[in-house]
């Protein structure tokens, strides 16, 4: 073989066992990915597969994250990789990609989420079991966390699990995630015979905020004395519950919406 050609063949794979060889960490700092708020203890391994320790989305804790990656990828100037979430908040599966704009997408991500775990949910409603099912189809986030793509589904058993504390089977909560300009927004309503609901949640991950709106209509006085000892108010026959960044909004605020 020519010693041109033999160069030749060389350099590619002698590129590709570098870049193969990079540790996770140079990537993670290059990629900022604490600039779009995920932030983490350390990660282990290389560019081809390891583990990030102590996961934090948006200040909440979610555990440890295993990946791998999807070589096939880089043929459309992405890095994607196979991502396992596991820890005490959050058992989750699916895809992460990243852009040469640095911009994040999940495709394929399968989760449950422990709701006793989530520290900025009341902790009157994290004293039983519930979970929040999450099927997100596509979520795309720019290099500094604003949404930029939202397609999932989401369902939770808080209420039925939290309303045994008040004798009240709640029902169970549906709905849809989409972009709310930069930030994400869940969307749930549920209803029983005598109960209708809605809430939205709005999550704004690079400024790590967020705000929650409820709004209930209800015959059930057994509901009402509940919805009272959440901090509910009463506003035109239903109650309304606001929240941002863990203090109550007055929901006088509600009627000039």
């Amino acid at each position: 073989m020519p010693r041109w050609m033999a160069f030749l063949l060389f350099v590619p794979v002698f590129l590709g066992l570098l870049i193969a060889g990079l540790p996770a960490s140079f990537v993670a700092r290059q990629l900022d990915l604490r600039g779009s708020g995920i932030d983490y203890m350390r990660i282990s391994g290389t560019v081809w597969s390891g583990e990030v320790a102590r996961l934090h989305v948006a200040g909440q804790p979610l555990g440890r994250a295993g990946f791998r990656l999807k070589p096939g990828a880089l043929i459309s100037g992405r890095l994607a990789y196979d991502l396992d979430v596991s820890g005490p908040a959050m058992q989750a599966r699916g895809e992460l990609g990243v852009g040469p704009d640095r911009s994040v997408r999940l495709t394929g991500f399968v989760g449950d989420v422990n709701l006793q775990e989530i520290d900025r949910l009341d902790a009157r409603l994290r004293e039983a079991p519930a979970s929040l099912a999450l099927t997100l189809r596509q979520v795309e986030l720019s290099r500094d966390g604003q949404c930029v793509r939202a397609e999932g589904g989401v369902r939770t058993d808080l209420l039925e699990t939290a309303g045994q504390r008040w004798n009240w089977a709640g029902p169970a909560m549906r709905g849809n995630l989409e972009c709310d300009g930069a930030a994400l927004r869940v969307s749930m309503t549920g209803a029983t015979a005598q109960d209708d609901i809605a809430a939205t949640a709005r999550l704004n991950i690079p400024a790590v905020t967020y705000d929650v709106t409820a709004r209930v209509e209800t015959g059930n006085r057994g509901v009402m004395q509940a919805l009272r000892a959440l901090d509910f108010q009463e506003v035109d026959g239903r109650f309304v519950y606001e929240r941002t960044n863990a203090q109550r909004v007055p929901a006088e605020k509600e009627l000039r919406n």
